[in-house]
Parts: structure tokens; sequence; C-alpha cells
């Protein structure tokens, strides 16, 4: 989970987020596993930042 990487590694998941459009399916479904589990974890601006990476991920 992104909580316990870091932080630069972290940087690069929600860097992905914003191109998992371009990436390969399987990626996107990584990376939206990732936001579920770690929006529970970090500080309420950082879940809205992965909500709405999330949201472009999952069109």
């Amino acid at each position: 989970m992104a909580i316990n990487l870091p932080a630069i590694l972290n940087d690069r998941i929600f860097m992905h987020s914003n191109l998992a459009i371009l990436l390969p399916v399987t990626l996107n479904d990584q990376i939206l596993v990732h936001s579920n589990f770690t929006a529970i974890l970090l500080p309420a601006t950082l879940n809205e930042l992965i909500f709405v990476h999330s949201n472009f991920t999952a069109i």
C-alpha cells in the first residue's frame, strides 16, 4: 500500500494515475486497488486527490 512506500514512489503512483487511461487495463486495475486501500489511511486532502485520479482511471 502506498502509505508504506517512500514518498518518491507515492508520487510515481499518482503520476501513473494521471496517465492510467493510456496504460494497460491490468495496470489501471492495480492503481485503483491501491487507491482503495490507501484512501482509508491517508489524510483527507490526499484522499481527495486519490479519488479524483480514480475517476479518471475508471473511464
